[in-house]
């Protein structure tokens, strides 16, 4: 699995995001990186724009699959995406 270069997010939760063509990528602040798998490059670039990008991943209606607590601790816990955007 290649992961792609994560782009910093203003947010309150949400640390950066990637595409790698197929498959989105979130580093949250507390650490753990989530991939999701199928989404489209369209809803990517949304979430890059959105005013808040914690509401935005949330409408996708979409669950990750924690892939990683940092780069080099690999893990398969469910996410938790019920966090608050300021």
């Amino acid at each position: 699995m290649s992961k792609p270069e994560l782009i910093p997010v203003i947010s309150s939760n949400v640390d950066a995001i990637g595409h790698d063509g197929t498959d989105m990528y979130v580093r949250f602040k507390n650490g753990g990186l989530y991939q999701y798998p199928a989404v489209a490059q369209d809803d990517y670039q949304a979430l890059l724009k959105a005013d808040s990008v914690g509401k935005a991943l949330r409408s996708l209606g979409i669950t990750g699959k924690k892939v990683a607590d940092n780069p080099q601790e690999p893990s398969s816990e469910t996410p938790d995406v019920g966090f608050n955007e300021e």
